[in-house]
């Protein structure tokens, strides 16, 4: 990877990178968490580093690479789909295809079609920009035609890719390196029935879909942008609080999706929570907010709401005269010990799924997402298993999970160096519950929730 960075030239035959753009990809690298086993597409790494100098644009990061890659890529998926489910090309009524850089004409949809020589009354649709969340989009896209009068006994076919070859950035901007160090190569196919006759054989059964837009607001909607830098050069843009968006979008998304699958227990916890923090800030009144207060440190009830006394609020002295003493909180927003011993409950979401698969959007969202939702080391393994061995494949991750699960169980993090290990060894199980969940451009966070009816030998 730095070595074609290193030599990469632009048409006026200069270096495409700085020799700090080149250290920060570096530094980046070291500790994306992904392997040297995860590939790139020919057309931006050639079997000579180097082979296409200041011609890369014009012979290789073209129109014609890209098609190569989205062939390659899509086609291998679909071709191992249709073999393993013993299913002809003319028996699907439906083709859905999510890639988001990449949109030809004719579409991609209509590559697979003419490639596998579908039929004619074939519905395909060709979803383009939506991120790295897509797959959810199509699989709920998939599950509204299925469950249509027009569509009986029907077949879709769902295809999640992206393609890098005319998206591999030659520029110095930051915030647009990012995505040359995390995306990689990759892509899934999926197969949905409303035929009856398919219930014995199915795999998974899909039980809900929940998506979540952020897009009114100017900061979510520019957060993952594709754009022109400085000097001209297109490339996508992330946003420096797109951790803090992501982690809004993730709220949102579980408040729909908690009184979908999590137990009553757990829905009364989350709601006494909410009112009791509603009543200690006071929105009610003084009294009321006097009384809340009191009751939420009863014994009985501070289990309840999720209070937590921290032993170290407790007055502070006042400092000694030349000391600096503790940082003032900001104006308007007192720190109060109460409220910090108050926090949000996060419910437990162990209690809801056996499996959790999150997009292998990059380390820190793993981590972020773990630390979110209190989960336990070993719960988002496939998804740091599936970073290691393939890097980010954008929409197409959560499938790459989900068969790491299938093949591994529990045991993924035996499987990649540090890896963690539950203390009891368990595979995936008929009855088992699947999350699936996904953020993307736009900005959006989509989660499919799916059971287990079938394990594959």
């Amino acid at each position: 990877f730095l070595e074609e960075s290193r030599l990469a030239r632009n048409p006026l035959d200069q270096p495409c990178f700085s020799e700090q753009s080149i250290e920060f990809q570096e530094k980046i690298m070291k500790t994306s968490g992904i392997s040297e086993a995860s590939i790139f597409p020919p057309a931006i790494f050639p079997p000579t580093c180097g082979q296409y100098g200041k011609d890369a644009e014009r012979l290789a990061l073209n129109m014609r690479g890209a098609r190569d890659e989205a062939e390659a890529m899509m086609c291998r998926a679909v071709e191992q789909l249709l073999e393993s489910t013993g299913t002809a090309p003319e028996d699907i009524g439906i083709v859905i295809v999510n890639c988001s850089l990449f949109c030809p004409t004719p579409s991609l949809s209509a590559m697979l079609v003419n490639r596998f020589r579908m039929r004619s009354d074939v519905l395909s649709f060709n979803l383009g920009g939506m991120g790295c969340s897509a797959s959810v989009i199509s699989i709920d896209l998939a599950r509204r035609l299925l469950r249509s009068h027009e569509q009986r006994n029907t077949l879709a076919l769902v295809v999640s890719t992206e393609n890098i070859t005319q998206n591999w950035y030659r520029g110095n901007d930051r915030s647009m390196l990012l995505s040359n160090c995390l995306f990689r190569c990759g892509a899934a196919a999926m197969l949905l029935s409303n035929r009856r006759r398919d219930a014995g054989r199915a795999r998974f059964k899909l039980c809900h879909t929940v998506r979540t837009h952020m897009g009114k607001e100017d900061s979510c909607y520019r957060s993952v942008y594709q754009e022109e830098d400085a000097d001209g050069i297109r490339g996508v843009r992330l946003s420096k609080q797109i951790m803090q968006i992501a982690g809004d979008a993730l709220k949102r998304n579980i408040t729909n999706l908690g009184p979908l699958v999590l137990p009553v227990t757990e829905q009364v916890k989350f709601f006494l929570n909410i009112v009791a923090r509603g009543a200690a800030r006071g929105k009610a009144g003084g009294l009321i907010q006097a009384a809340a207060r009191a009751a939420i440190q009863l014994p009985g009830v501070r289990s309840l709401v999720g209070f937590r006394p921290d032993p170290a609020d407790h007055p502070v002295p006042s400092p000694a005269r030349g000391s600096r003493g503790p940082p003032s909180p900001k104006p308007g927003k007192p720190d109060d010990p109460f409220l910090r011993s108050l926090p949000p409950y996060v419910p437990d979401f162990t209690k809801a799924f056996e499996w959790i698969c999150v997009h292998t959007g990059g380390r820190a969202v793993i981590d972020a997402m773990e630390q979110n939702l209190a989960l336990p080391s070993h719960y988002l393994e496939p998804s740091r298993l599936s970073l290691y061995r393939y890097g980010n494949v954008s929409s197409a991750s959560i499938w790459y999970e989900l068969e790491l699960i299938a093949e591994h169980g529990n045991q993924c993090g035996a499987h990649r160096p540090d890896g963690n290990l539950p203390a009891v060894e368990r595979k995936l199980r008929r009855g088992d519950r699947i999350w699936q969940i996904a953020f993307g451009s736009g900005f959006k966070c989509n989660s499919a929730v799916w059971q287990c009816m079938r394990v594959s030998k």
